[in-house]
């Protein structure tokens, strides 16, 4: 096989993947992937758990986190969240028969009756 060079087609570069016995690019896009350096905080037993499993298995501590966020992740798809508005407002052909200055009083007052409403019989 001749040499690539960059001005060649990504869909030739990777139509010989297989032919090189290598695999194809999908299965290959996790080892090519922009990775992002990042800082968490674990509890102490997780800590030592993941580095077990890693020195276990043979793999980096950042490997068994990223396997372990792979497995979980599936777990808790993207919320759907609709836009809301507000209502609009309904006239409801109600009128309150309190008035203006007799808020205060029904308010603090346990005992007051509004004026419109009869009086207690005892």
């Amino acid at each position: 096989m001749g040499e690539q060079t960059l001005a060649e087609p990504a869909a030739l570069r990777h139509s010989r993947l297989p032919a090189l016995g290598l695999p194809d690019l999908p299965s290959l896009s996790w080892q090519i992937a922009i990775m992002v350096k990042t800082q968490i905080q674990l509890p102490e037993h997780l800590f030592r758990e993941a580095k077990r499993v890693a020195a276990d298995y043979e793999m980096s501590f950042a490997e068994v986190v990223r396997r372990s966020l792979e497995r979980s992740l599936p777990g808790y798809p993207p919320k759907t969240t609709a836009e809301w508005h507000l209502p609009k407002p309904m006239h409801l052909e109600l009128r309150c028969a309190i008035d203006d200055d007799e808020w205060r009083l029904l308010g603090n007052d346990p005992d007051y009756r509004p004026r419109h409403l009869p009086p207690d019989s005892p």
